[in-house]
């Protein structure tokens, strides 16, 4: 189904939410949208496809810089800010556990005894990066032809390499591309993830951006996979770490999709989106521990942050989409509904290459996971990725 409607309330909210104004609540935040979306949350235009007015249609898209991005370098991470960031304490949310909820870590459908195929299948690896030695695990299905795609997958904070995703092993066996699992840096209180400023990560100078893209490299030279077909999948943390990539170094990878990540506050004061890329993202609306609905007073410890379909929109926006289809998802028995937002038409990331797009999978009442209880993750992961493949 062919709509303008919900394309145009997220990139009029995402306009209207500005850089970083997210100092104030979600509900007096949406009160300041123009009269145009008549105060729809973009939760409620989610929800509710139709119901934006027909005049909130015009200017969909904002003009695109002519401004390249700047390619990853030494330099990429700036100082850092004086302020002190409010550490996460053990009341701040009774609820969030330290670590990573299991459900993060493993697949609904994967016992624990079924959680080490990670180290039981994959060779081991290591490489030297900003004075450290880097882990990671690598996985290439039999007869794995040279030049393969290679897909990339992160764990969330606290988690393990060795947790990583089984299911998308299986899809590589039956698509024939290269899975890596690298293992994250330990935080100050010895949980593992990727430094996106966490409060608990304060004082880490580890750039993960800048060595997940010297890990495709290594992978591509070393292992004769494609540098032109390299894909990046993380969830929570791993999901983070993506926004900041699409920001930092949009070009790095052919196309990207979060599992239940965020944008944080800090990272659109510093940086901005200003090349157009592939992008996807799968989101619970009850996920607890990365709001769907956004944490902008950091109520949650993990730092301040704006709604996830915010989020999405500006990547729209950027991509200059001009196409959005909506399609429910088979409804698994006793499961949560899934519905995809495609938005399409966008300005390729490549020039001559194919519009790019961006997929935002809404898991109605889903929690913090793959959310592979409620459809096959890692198959539409591919699905996505599969589209870009040269």
């Amino acid at each position: 189904m062919l709509s303008s409607t919900i394309i145009a309330a997220l990139l009029a909210i995402g306009s209207a939410l500005g850089s970083n104004g997210y100092g104030d609540t979600i509900d007096s935040r949406f009160d300041k949208l123009s009269d145009r979306t008549d105060k729809y949350t973009l939760y409620q235009v989610i929800s509710q496809p139709d119901a934006v007015p027909a005049e909130a249609t015009d200017n969909l898209v904002p003009s695109q810089p002519d401004a390249e991005p700047v390619e990853a370098t030494d330099n990429l991470v700036p100082s850092q800010p004086d302020a002190e960031p409010v550490e996460a304490t053990d009341n701040l949310v009774p609820s969030q556990p330290d670590a990573e909820p299991v459900e993060a870590s493993l697949s609904s459908s994967e016992s624990p005894a079924q959680e080490y195929s990670v180290k039981e299948r994959c060779e081991r690896y290591t490489m030297k990066n900003q004075g450290l030695e880097r882990e990671y695990y690598l996985y290439r299905p039999e007869g794995l032809k040279a030049g393969a795609p290679l897909v990339i997958v992160l764990h969330g904070y606290g988690g393990s390499a060795l947790k990583g995703k089984k299911a998308m092993m299986d899809v590589a066996d039956k698509n024939g591309f290269a899975v890596c699992y690298p293992q994250g840096i330990k935080d100050p209180k010895g949980k593992p993830g990727w430094n996106v400023r966490y409060p608990s990560q304060e004082g880490m100078k580890t750039d993960d951006v800048k060595f997940l893209i010297a890990l495709s490299k290594e992978l591509q030279k070393r292992f004769d996979l494609s540098p032109k077909n390299t894909f990046l999948t993380g969830m929570s943390n791993g999901g983070d770490i993506i926004y900041l990539i699409a920001m930092r170094a949009p070009k790095a990878f052919k196309a990207m999709a979060s599992i239940a990540g965020l944008q944080f506050n800090w990272m659109e004061t510093e940086y901005s989106y200003k090349h157009p890329l592939p992008f996807m993202e799968v989101h619970g609306t009850q996920d607890h521990t990365s709001e769907w609905l956004g944490d902008p007073e950091n109520k949650g410890g993990w730092g301040a942050y704006i709604p996830v379909p915010a989020a999405v929109s500006r990547i729209i926006a950027v991509n200059g989409c001009t196409e959005e289809y909506v399609t429910e998802l088979p409804r698994r028995e006793g499961r949560n509904q899934v519905t995809l937002y495609q938005f399409k038409a966008g300005r390729p990331a490549v020039k001559g290459g194919r519009p790019t797009e961006v997929w935002l999978y809404k898991v109605e009442g889903g929690n913090h996971s793959w959310s592979d209880k409620d459809m096959d993750t890692c198959s539409e992961i591919w699905r996505f990725f599969s589209q870009w493949i040269d």
